[in-house]
């Protein structure tokens, strides 16, 4: 629908899906409040619910995490079909947020318990065929913190802790964003929805550590190169973020309609890595 409804024949208040202005009277198909630009036909019909987002659906949460985290895997199609009009409820969005991160440390402790396994198996004074069963939980602490297999599973938990924090403090810098480019009337829950389903990839990193951990050690032999092999994790660390970041892009261009998307996550990256870095050292 392209020409603007007839007013004197609407009865109910029509708003904007993203701030609330009241968009009564207008003939142009764009919030003069927060300059989103919408079809008409979007915020006439306010009664669809999404088909498969987690937010909208808690009568299924198993199948419908799952499906969004799939979704997401196709940033451009789960764009087009999430809308401002599907209205966003923030503690659902937190609460996808807090399984992503348990599914990621869940795969760091699959990483810790296959480190403490293949360093046992490797130690002369065990047997080859020993078995996880017999190993202590001193026995896998130690293994965490004094070997060579140990220290790399401590870079991937602090690049773990890293991603379970990011998406907050980008939504802290993006909420500033959102202020400076006025748009300061787009309701929170929006911001937070794009920054959430664009760095959810707290569980595929969980499964990479886990998987890696399970093949890499037998066909590395005796030796753990510690600085190469860290040097691989953060370079695929910086793939995934990289890719996250881009998605965040989409959802900015394709959901929110921001002006210069691109520039706006590059810049809100930055300035969020120079935060890191300052609290780090």
């Amino acid at each position: 629908m392209k020409l603007p409804p007839d007013w004197s024949t609407q009865i109910e208040e029509i708003t904007c899906p993203l701030c609330g202005y009241n968009l009564r009277g207008l003939a142009e198909p764009r919030c003069p409040e927060c300059g989103y630009r919408f079809a008409w036909s979007e915020v006439l019909d306010r009664s669809h619910i999404h088909p498969f987002l987690f937010e909208h659906h808690p009568e299924r949460n198993f199948r419908s995490f799952w499906r969004t985290l799939f979704a997401g895997l196709n940033p451009i199609r789960f764009w087009r079909s999430v809308l401002p009009t599907h209205e966003p409820k923030a503690w659902r969005i937190v609460i996808y947020w807090v399984l992503g991160v348990v599914l990621m440390l869940g795969g760091v402790l699959g990483a810790g318990i296959a480190a403490a396994v293949w360093e046992f198996r490797d130690s002369r004074s065990y047997p080859s065929s020993i078995l996880l069963p017999t190993l202590s939980s001193a026995d896998i602490v130690r293994t965490m913190f004094e070997t060579n297999r140990g220290r790399v599973l401590a870079v991937v938990a602090s690049l773990a802790a890293i991603l379970a924090i990011w998406p907050w403090l980008t939504v802290a810098i993006l909420s500033i964003f959102r202020i400076s480019m006025r748009r300061a009337r787009v309701r929170q829950s929006h911001v937070l929805r794009c920054v959430i389903y664009s760095f959810d990839g707290g569980p595929w990193a969980g499964l990479i550590a886990c998987l890696g951990f399970l093949i890499v050690p037998p066909l590395s032999g005796d030796i753990v190169h510690l600085n190469d092999t860290c040097g691989w994790i953060v370079c695929i660390a910086a793939i995934l973020w990289f890719i996250m970041s881009i998605r965040l892009a989409i959802a900015y261009r394709n959901y929110l309609k921001f002006d210069h998307p691109i520039a706006t996550v590059a810049v809100a990256q930055f300035i969020a890595v120079l935060t890191l870095l300052a609290i780090l050292l």
